[in-house]
């Protein structure tokens, strides 16, 4: 044939014998009329600027063509969100273990403030290792975060995993332990030197 077939879809040339077995474009698929076909080849024999140039296949996923939508753009959104959090909670317990200067001091305050007769809350704590160090066999960790929107520092000091002791540290300097903490130390305190066999406090 003088004038070659070619798919109004897509552009490309059709083989006349492959066609006529399938009357489809093998490139495209697409069911094309020899009519057309042959209109659109006469076009671009002629150089006409409507007929569409051969496009490469469309990538698709499960037989979706893949293009960016507003639901692709939700999607990312939520994964950066999600991996921004998560970047986040990670430099939050790195910074435990670099105590900034505000975080020290705050674990002297705790430790010096008075509890009860004299008595320091570092000195009731040592009671309390004393006490019952051999039951949880681990070393106390101290905690601290600190809040500059509540203009406070939280403090804990852990023994074991099931012992935990919490306190507050306002920025003027103020102790307020917890309500649990204040009854255990001046429990401990009040009980005087260690005995051999203690009881953990109901509840701990």
């Amino acid at each position: 044939m003088s004038t070659p077939l070619r798919c109004p879809h897509c552009g490309a040339e059709i083989d006349f014998v492959a066609w006529r077995e399938t009357a489809s474009c093998a490139s495209c698929g697409e069911r094309v009329r020899f009519e057309a076909a042959a209109a659109a080849g006469a076009a671009a024999a002629a150089g006409d600027a409507h007929v569409p140039p051969q496009l490469a296949p469309a990538r698709t996923l499960f037989g979706k063509p893949l293009r960016f939508t507003a639901a692709w753009a939700a999607v990312f959104l939520i994964w950066a969100g999600a991996a921004g959090g998560l970047a986040a909670v990670r430099l939050d317990m790195g910074h435990l273990t670099a105590l900034s200067q505000r975080e020290r001091a705050a674990i002297v305050e705790v430790q010096k403030a008075e509890l009860e007769r004299d008595v320091t809350n570092g000195e009731a704590l040592a009671m309390v290792l004393a006490r019952f160090g051999a039951v949880f066999g681990t070393a106390p960790q101290w905690y601290v975060q600190d809040r500059p929107w509540e203009d406070k520092v939280y403090v804990t000091w852990e023994l074991g995993a099931d012992l935990r002791l919490g306190w507050t540290v306002a920025y003027d300097g103020a102790v307020a332990p917890g309500a649990e903490t204040e009854l255990l130390l001046k429990q401990v305190v009040r009980a005087g030197e260690p005995q051999s066999g203690p009881a953990l406090p109901p509840g701990l």
